[in-house]
């Protein structure tokens, strides 16, 4: 391990310099190809499995998509931090293309019937056949459909590790997108990030550099683990550059970097052979064939791993799954390539006396979690990667609704009127949300409603009127405050609330908006009334007194730019109402 540039922080970044464990070089770096019973994993032969020989010589669509959207172009306020797959959720990104059937419906079909249903699925489809044909599967397959939100977004790629946003969390706690260069990324998915965090409510960042979601591993306190992928396809950035945009984006302030050799250029994203299980523990790939360079990388890379300090200052606890690789085509089976979304993990697993071993290690590190094996026998060797490549899981984000006051903040009326505050509350976030909502005043009038539940669907607001009715027990000069509170249901800490003032006083001619002072904003209130802008609250007409609708000053029975000029003249002393 050296360290790539010297610097005044406690920053450190690592590269493989050597792969090998054993001081003496490997003689030959020819992998091998060739299974045996002893080894323990599957032999896998394309002629073996007819289906998946035919499915390799199709040729798949590309549906030609004009890219419209972009990011915000510049980072996110600062401090930022990307958190880490452990922690809490609130759903996953998939894509759903029936392109290839066969191949990914068995594996997303399979975890959307296990996938915890406090948890949204968003899954992306590429046209309204396709919608058609993903939601008659999961009818006839009896899945539910309550926790799934779909979209259309015409794309070539599934691979929504790498083709779907990064997600960070920004300096006010906000959950926002980081929308990278997928570095094999064709046209049609290069607005994938913009769009869906515009459909959904995130704000979206651009980061015009190429980075694959596969090639980057946090533990969410700011170390980042890749390989060098990243650097050798952004060859204009010089070290200090590439670490100082990481830092900017993602809030990452140490870096492990591995060199991977052409011979095993397939582990060139680090999710395929290591994985953060929390905070203390990586689990870490084992290639079963010990004659193959890969072998020796991962056993190199295993024992930096556990030298490697966590933030707290420990070593992390390194398990061990194996990975082999599958005869006949470049790929591998591993293990690491998993999910964890909140407390369920979703396994790749091979039809392989090896699943067991693996599975098995999954439960004794997260004795807590539901581990659930996918099939992924036929997907794998085409493909490469697994459950990970796949999905991008969604950190969870309970930003407070939004409550305003609409109109005026300050009422004005008489003994025995009732009024009619108005209120607006909006969900700012990415799925529906039910909120307790309350009404309080500080002087125990009648409010009506006063308390209530609401459900609001994402990205959606509504408005709120609360009546009223001022005592005959009050007097000339009282103020009262009226104030709304939402609080979402699932966290009591995510609410917002604001209030507006109610003044008791006697019928104030010119006082068109209700606030007990004749000003120039009675002027406006009659102008955005003649221009349809605003409409009169209930208990506003005759309000002027002046025996005409709300703003008839004049007394000729209609609101119009009259009105407004002898307001004007009130406030000036000028003139007063007939």
């Amino acid at each position: 391990m050296i360290p790539r540039s010297a610097r005044n922080t406690v920053v450190c970044l690592i590269i493989l310099s050597s792969v090998y464990v054993s001081p003496d070089p490997l003689v030959s770096t020819t992998v091998s190809s060739t299974a045996t019973e002893t080894t323990g994993y599957k032999h896998i032969e394309l002629e073996a499995l007819p289906w998946l020989k035919e499915f390799l010589n199709r040729e798949f669509p590309i549906t030609p998509m004009t890219v419209e959207f972009e990011g915000i172009q510049q980072p996110p306020s600062s401090p930022v931090r990307t958190p880490a797959e452990f922690e809490p959720c609130q759903g996953v990104l998939i894509y759903w293309d029936h392109e290839f059937a066969g191949v990914l419906d068995r594996i997303l079909l399979s975890m959307v019937q296990h996938i915890d249903p406090e948890n949204t699925i968003f899954i992306g489809v590429r046209n309204e056949q396709n919608f058609n044909t993903v939601e008659s599967l999961l009818i006839n397959e009896h899945c539910a459909l309550d926790n799934i939100s779909f979209f259309t977004y015409s794309s070539n790629l599934f691979w929504m590790r790498d083709c779907g946003p990064f997600f960070v969390y920004d300096s006010d706690d906000r959950l926002v997108g980081i929308d990278t260069k997928y570095i094999e990324r064709l046209t049609a998915s290069d607005g994938l990030p913009p769009f869906f965090c515009q459909h959904y409510c995130f704000d979206c960042y651009d980061f015009d550099f190429k980075y694959d979601g596969g090639n980057f591993m946090t533990d969410g306190k700011g170390l980042l683990v890749s390989t060098d992928y990243f650097h050798n396809k952004n060859p204009e950035l010089t070290s200090e550059q590439a670490d100082s945009l990481m830092a900017t984006y993602f809030g990452c302030d140490r870096f492990l970097v591995f060199q991977v050799f052409e011979e095993c250029a397939n582990l060139a994203h680090i999710d395929m052979w290591a994985k953060f299980l929390n905070a203390n523990t990586v689990l870490v790939a084992k290639f079963m064939d010990t004659e193959a360079v890969e072998y020796a990388l991962l056993e190199n890379a295993a024992t930096i791993f556990s030298t490697l300090k966590t933030y707290t200052g420990s070593t992390f606890d390194v398990l061990r799954v194996p990975m082999y690789k599958v005869n006949s085509v470049s790929s591998y089976c591993t293990y690491v390539n998993s999910l964890i979304l909140d407390k369920q993990v979703f396994v790749p697993v091979y039809d392989s006396p090896t699943d067991s071993e693996a599975l098995a290690t999954y439960q004794t590190a997260l004795p807590d979690y539901e581990i659930i094996p996918i099939s992924c026998l036929h997907f794998a060797p085409r493909f490469g990667g697994a459950i990970h490549c796949i999905t991008r899981e969604i950190p969870e984000s309970i930003h407070p609704p939004e409550v305003s006051v609409l109109a005026v903040s300050t009422l004005g009326g008489s003994i025995g009127d009732t009024l009619f505050p108005s209120f607006a509350i909006t969900n700012p976030e990415a799925r529906t949300f039910t909120y307790e909502v309350t009404a309080t005043d500080t002087r125990g009038w009648t409010l009506n409603p006063d308390s209530f539940a609401l459900s609001l669907q994402a990205c959606t607001d509504t408005t709120l009127e609360i009546m009223c009715l001022i005592p005959t027990t009050a007097t000339e000069g009282m103020v009262n405050t009226v104030t709304l509170t939402a609080t979402a249901q699932s966290d009591p800490l995510a609410k917002d609330t604001d209030a507006l003032t109610i003044t008791v006083c006697e019928n104030i001619k010119g006082d068109a908006n209700h606030d007990c002072v004749v000003d120039i904003m009675d002027a406006l209130f009659v102008i955005n009334t003649i221009l349809e802008l605003h409409e009169p609250e209930p208990d506003q007409s005759l309000r002027i007194d002046c025996n005409g609708p709300s703003g008839n000053c004049d007394g000729d029975g209609v609101v119009n730019i009259l009105d407004a000029v002898k307001i004007v003249n009130l406030i000036l002393g000028l003139d007063d109402c007939p």
